[in-house]
């Protein structure tokens, strides 16, 4: 059996046809990835923290972001060592390969590889990123003779971070939901290439469809690479589900359709890849899966650059806006904004009385004074060893 985890970066639940449409006027076309979810568990109520490094690192560990500081990425002590999925199928006798197509020049220290570091730790074939512009995974399957291994394991966990759709240029910047469906049909049928050349069997292997989030479009997408936008009045187009809501859908030997939801945050990922690697043919399967999953979820998200009501310290080392989702409540909190919560679900200002308790708890133990100190005291000391780093790698240099 093989075990795909296919995780293509920025691709938003509403630009498949399983999900409702949400783009007025213009209708989702079916193309590959759209035929992948057919006859899959589909959960409708995934929710990350609208980026790549802390949602995909709960995926790929099952822990708390706040507790390994993902929230913090400067941090000397952010995405520390921890279990991942790859030593959870190595264990089980797998063979794994990692591919990530990031472009050629993308940075593979600091934060970036404390983080690459600990994801790709027990696999046996990686690829951290593009060797040149057009480098593709038939390039590395042939670097890596893969087609030998393809032949003599039968025991396969593919692991692929794809950034064709992230870093399309019809995506990236001043996009909108028509540049971003054109974009979105380009990657699939290089997602249909990908997984053709693994030879993946719908009736055999089993394949995990991820995104890690979607994507803003223009002119909110400014919040994000403007100063000056003005982030005080459209500071809740942060929490669009367009951006903050990932895919998850899974396919296996003799699936049928099935829409789960219940909501799920990232960290809840590397258990339910375990339990449908151990349950996939096990009629208590959905049982199995609904134990692991809840009724409302926190998440957060960190503030762009746009933002005026945080100084910069703030903003380097925590997540400035929280969000309680569940079935009949959606707010939100921004710190020091003049309107700190907003309904999601009315679009309207409300005051914290309207909140639920266990947000509120959030807030205080997330923003308490010893917790901020905490972190930008360790942000300072990250920053004074990274440039005591610099001196001595410029030092050696000279010598």
């Amino acid at each position: 059996m093989k075990q795909i985890i296919y995780l293509l970066d920025g691709l938003t639940p509403y630009a498949l046809s399983k999900f409702n449409k949400v783009y007025s006027g213009i209708t989702n076309k079916n193309n590959f990835v759209n035929k992948l979810m057919k006859n899959s568990h589909i959960y409708v109520n995934a929710f990350g923290y609208g980026e790549t490094y802390s949602t995909t690192y709960g995926f790929n560990t099952g822990q708390d972001i706040y507790k390994t500081n993902c929230d913090s990425f400067q941090n000397f002590n952010s995405f520390p060592q921890n279990k991942n999925l790859a030593l959870y199928f190595q264990k089980n006798n797998y063979k794994n390969i990692f591919f990530r197509n990031a472009h050629h020049n993308s940075p593979t220290k600091g934060f970036y590889g404390r983080y690459l570091n600990t994801i790709t730790k027990n696999f046996d074939y990686i690829c951290l990123k593009k060797k040149k512009k057009n480098y593709t995974f038939n390039n590395f399957c042939e670097d890596q003779n893969l087609d030998d291994l393809l032949i003599k394991n039968h025991n396969l966990m593919f692991y692929f971070h794809d950034f064709t759709l992230h870093d399309h240029k019809l995506v990236y910047k001043n996009s909108s939901p028509e540049k971003y469906l054109t974009a979105f049909e380009e990657a699939s049928k290089i997602i249909e290439k990908n997984l053709k050349r693994l030879k993946f069997n719908a009736n055999n292997d089993i394949l995990y469809f991820l995104s890690d989030h979607g994507m803003t479009y223009a002119p909110y997408d400014q919040m994000y690479f403007n100063r000056n936008f003005n982030y005080e009045s459209n500071y809740h187009n942060l929490y669009l589900k367009d951006k903050i809501q990932f895919v998850f859908f899974v396919k296996f030997p003799n699936s049928k359709k099935k829409k789960i939801v219940k909501f799920v945050e990232p960290k809840k990922i590397f258990s339910l890849i375990k339990i449908y690697n151990e349950k996939y043919n096990y009629s208590n399967l959905l049982k199995s899966i609904k134990k692991k999953l809840s009724n409302s979820i926190i998440i957060s998200l960190k503030s762009p650059i746009s933002d005026k009501f945080n100084n910069f310290f703030i903003k380097e080392t925590l997540h400035t806006h929280l969000l309680y989702l569940s079935f009949k409540k959606k707010i939100s909190f921004a710190l020091n904004h003049p309107n700190k919560y907003f309904d999601l679900i009315y679009l309207r200002i409300i005051n914290r009385k309207e909140c639920p308790k266990v947000f509120l708890n959030k807030i205080k133990n997330y923003y308490s004074k010893k917790n901020m100190y905490k972190k930008i005291f360790i942000y300072f000391m990250s920053l004074i060893n990274r440039i005591f780093q610099k001196l001595l790698t410029k030092y050696k240099n000279v010598i």
